[in-house]
């Protein structure tokens, strides 16, 4: 007895592969997702460069201003001015303590420099006042009277203004401080600067009064 085979009929193989149409697509997802990854890494890298920039330029900001603090702190014969206040031939100081104050809520007043007797000076020598001031977008300091100048504040601290407003620096007077504003940029670039503004006062810790003989 015969046996009759049955066989399926063979349906035709699928074809593989992509089209034409199929890889524009693929490449034009592939590219938005690439250019959105770069776009990310290109902000990522931009805000850490920002911020270390920044933490740099605080870093370097706060030895300075440490520095100016602790010297105030500690010295004598607060002068605020530029000019003939960092003469040493200047009769008006030492011995001559200046005020300038705020005079007005845009910060009016005040001075571009600032002069005082360090700690264990002589207010009979003309010679030994220690002196800031502003050049060059950079803090400097003077030991000397004006005489010479070291800077307090790296290249990439840019300083754009700074003043001094000093008060009651004259015998008698409440006790002295000075408040130092400044405005300061961080970064290089466009993409990285970081501009902002410092203030801090400062006290005076010897007294300031005229002891009986």
């Amino acid at each position: 007895m015969m046996k009759h085979m049955f066989q399926r009929p063979r349906t035709p193989r699928s074809q593989s592969g992509f089209i034409l149409l199929d890889m524009v697509v693929s490449m034009g997802i592939f590219l938005v997702v690439l250019t959105i990854i770069i776009g990310a890494l290109l902000s990522i890298t931009d805000a850490s460069r920002k911020a270390r920039s920044l933490r740099t330029t605080m870093d370097n900001l706060n030895a300075a201003l440490e520095s100016i603090s602790r010297t105030t702190r500690m010295g004598t014969s607060l002068h605020c001015g530029c000019g003939a206040s960092v003469d040493p031939t200047d009769t008006n100081f030492p011995g001559g303590p200046r005020n300038c104050r705020i005079t007005s809520d845009t910060g009016a007043g005040g001075a571009a420099c600032f002069a005082l007797e360090g700690p264990g000076g002589d207010l009979n020598t003309t010679s030994d006042q220690i002196v800031y001031r502003l050049n060059n977008s950079r803090i400097q300091r003077s030991t000397d009277g004006g005489s010479t100048y070291i800077d307090l504040t790296a290249p990439e601290v840019v300083v754009e203004s700074l003043k001094f407003y000093v008060n009651g620096s004259e015998r008698d007077e409440d006790q002295p401080n000075v408040t130092i504003l400044m405005k300061v940029s961080a970064g290089i670039t466009p993409e990285t600067k970081t501009t902002f503004n410092v203030q801090t006062t400062v006290g005076q810790r010897t007294p300031n009064i005229s002891f009986a003989p």
